[in-house]
């Protein structure tokens, strides 16, 4: 049984059975998640504390049932990419948090949503819920689902190291730095937009 509830816990529920690149799947579901919860009152307190509750859990479950996949990291483990994807978020959160407890004013509406007029029709209600007019948010979450997705497959520098560990520890840190380090990408190059504008 707890073998069981394991394997859906690193699968995300059957997810990492999906046929062809479960691991972008699971990412997809981060940004899917983490765009949600962005646009949402205190939203930037879940996109913190979400990413480590997985983070632990899936580390307990790895544990629990590493032995009964057939490698040391097998694909179909795709709870490290959903983990690794919503701490990439964690620049947005940080803005957000920025905004919201008064640090900064969001004149421009970079990065984050603003209230719109969702129109009649079902898709625009939706499409309201997570890209702002000036579309920012959108091209925010693309950049880093890109950037998270080439450290993770690429592995270069610490997460290439670590994912050579081959240990239990190793399956959840690599995809974790990965994020880290597609977080800091993406706000050098903010940095750099704003210092060149």
């Amino acid at each position: 049984m707890i073998n069981f509830f394991s394997k859906c816990v690193l699968t995300l529920f059957g997810l990492g059975f999906f046929p062809f690149a479960p691991g972008t799947i699971a990412s997809f579901a981060g940004i899917v998640i983490g765009g949600f919860l962005i646009t949402r009152e205190y939203g930037y307190l879940y996109l913190i504390i979400l990413p480590l509750l997985f983070w632990w859990l899936g580390t307990v479950c790895l544990k629990a049932s590493l032995g009964s996949f057939a490698s040391d990291d097998p694909s179909e483990i795709v709870i490290d990419e959903l983990v690794g994807q919503l701490i990439a978020l964690w620049p947005l959160t940080l803005g957000l948090f920025a905004i919201e407890s008064g640090i900064l004013i969001n004149n421009t509406n970079l990065l984050f949503p603003v209230q719109k007029d969702p129109g009649n029709s079902l898709f625009e209600s939706l499409i309201s819920e997570f890209v702002p007019v000036d579309g920012y948010l959108f091209l925010s979450l693309l950049s880093l689902f890109l950037l998270f997705r080439c450290f993770d497959i690429k592995k270069p520098f610490l997460v290439g190291r670590i994912d050579r560990r081959k240990t239990t520890n190793s399956v959840m840190l690599d995809d974790i730095v990965a994020g880290l380090f597609a977080g800091a990408v993406f706000l050098t190059f903010i940095f750099l937009y704003y210092v060149l504008s």
